[in-house]
């Protein structure tokens, strides 16, 4: 597509002319109504708008290729009766080349569509008013061609059967955008899946961590417990206990013991055991 584009912009007479050949091609045949209608919209905006007048050329080139492959609603839907508007356009050569494209034009007209017939008729009258006169035999042979009858029935057959191609056509299109929706609700639901697998994985990681915390802090608190009633019982040094110990007496009863036992030595010491006699 960008080669395509770069070739309107810079390339020769002939090779423009090919692609937007086969850029008609594309925009009648492609299923992808999204690609096409963006497609159009750009060659809209780059060749009908453009400053140029070889790109206005080549815009009436590009209505020449389609007007043949489309039916009368999707070339007034494609708003292609703008060419139309070339009528009053300064240069010679994008009149002329309108000119040669009206006979063809007035075929994809609806007789009853009032404001189409009123814009193609103001264009044509442009057209041969402002044309130079060495362009009057083209101007004369195209009104020739105007005024031929023509067979409406044989018209109104050839649309119908365009219209059932463009039907096929979005149908196709419409099934391809069916199947991408089904794919994007597979998807969704599969990732749905792995992110709920995923959040039930963690949740219960989680709950088994966060019983073992729960577990060890209670068996340090209970190991903790133990400690200090083993503390209050037995010495860390390995000495006995104050409640395993003797009883120690208190400050008054130990000196009337020893009071007693100092008065008791005195006595003892004064007394004598007689002498016995051989």
């Amino acid at each position: 597509m960008n080669a395509m584009l770069n070739c309107l912009n810079k390339g020769s007479k002939l090779i423009r002319k090919l692609c937007i050949q086969n850029l008609a091609i594309y925009i009648v045949e492609t299923t992808n109504l999204k690609k096409r209608n963006e497609t159009y919209r750009l060659l809209y905006d780059l060749l009908f708008k453009s400053e140029s007048y070889f790109n206005r050329l080549a815009f009436v080139d590009l209505v020449d290729s389609l007007i043949d492959k489309l039916s009368r609603r999707l070339f007034k839907q494609f708003g292609l009766f703008c060419v139309l508007d070339y009528g009053c356009d300064k240069i010679v050569d994008v009149r002329i080349k309108l000119i040669q494209l009206l006979p063809k034009l007035k075929l994809k007209i609806d007789p009853f569509d009032e404001s189409i017939v009123e814009q193609f008729e103001q264009s044509v009258c442009d057209c041969a008013k402002q044309c130079p006169k060495s362009f009057q035999q083209i101007i004369q042979f195209t009104k020739e061609q105007l005024l031929q009858v023509v067979d409406q029935e044989e018209i109104d057959n050839l649309d119908l059967e365009l219209l059932q191609k463009e039907e096929l056509v979005h149908q196709s299109d419409q099934k391809q955008r069916q199947l991408e929706l089904d794919e994007d609700n597979d998807n969704n639901i599969s990732d749905f899946l792995t992110r709920y697998k995923r959040k039930q994985f963690l949740s219960s990681r989680n709950q088994k961590i966060k019983f073992v915390v729960q577990s060890q802090t209670q068996i340090k608190k209970e190991v903790k417990s133990f400690n200090q009633i083993m503390k209050k019982s037995v010495d860390l040094d390995g000495q006995r206990s104050p409640v395993f110990d003797k009883k120690v007496l208190p400050k008054q009863k130990a000196s009337t013991m020893v009071k007693s036992l100092q008065e008791t030595r005195k006595v003892t010491s004064g007394f004598k055991l007689p002498a016995l006699k051989k």
